[in-house]
């Protein structure tokens, strides 16, 4: 599947040099395509494991995904409330990330499903899940770190 995806990149930059651009919008879609197939399943993934350790553990770690900009573990004012709050927001943004992943993957391998309709949504659902976690993670920030 990689080496598909680098395939793909080198001819788009074959393409784009030799200035056909017809090919370049077909070949730039095809790596769009990839690069979701592979980066949203491996990010839902990472979003179960922060769920399986905080489950696990109940204790605040270094997460990116888990702190508002420039706050620590060390800031929360309730870190078992936040856990609570976020876990089940953490799931269901890690589904719709693996589904989305999943849905690309079905438009790219079934011919019939590169569709306009099909295209668009593939490209709107992730943006829309990844708007819903940014609200969340506002109102956790507001809540839990004062911020």
């Amino acid at each position: 599947m990689l080496t598909r995806l680098l395939e793909n990149a080198a001819n788009a930059a074959d393409a784009a040099q030799s200035g056909s651009n017809g090919a370049d919008l077909t070949q730039l879609t095809n790596i769009l395509d990839w690069v979701m197939i592979v980066l949203l399943p491996a990010v839902a993934l990472y979003l179960f494991y922060t769920v399986f350790r905080l489950r696990r553990d109940r204790v605040l770690f270094d997460n990116k995904l888990l702190y508002p900009g420039g706050c620590t573990k060390d800031d929360c004012l309730d870190p078992d409330g936040f856990i609570d709050y976020i876990l089940p927001r953490l799931i269901i943004i890690g589904a719709a990330f693996l589904l989305c992943g999943a849905f690309t993957a079905l438009v790219v391998f079934i011919p019939a499903m590169d569709t306009l309709v099909c295209n668009i949504l593939e490209i709107v659902f992730p943006i829309a899940a990844i708007a819903w976690y940014s609200f969340v993670s506002r109102h956790a920030a507001r809540e839990y770190w004062g911020v």
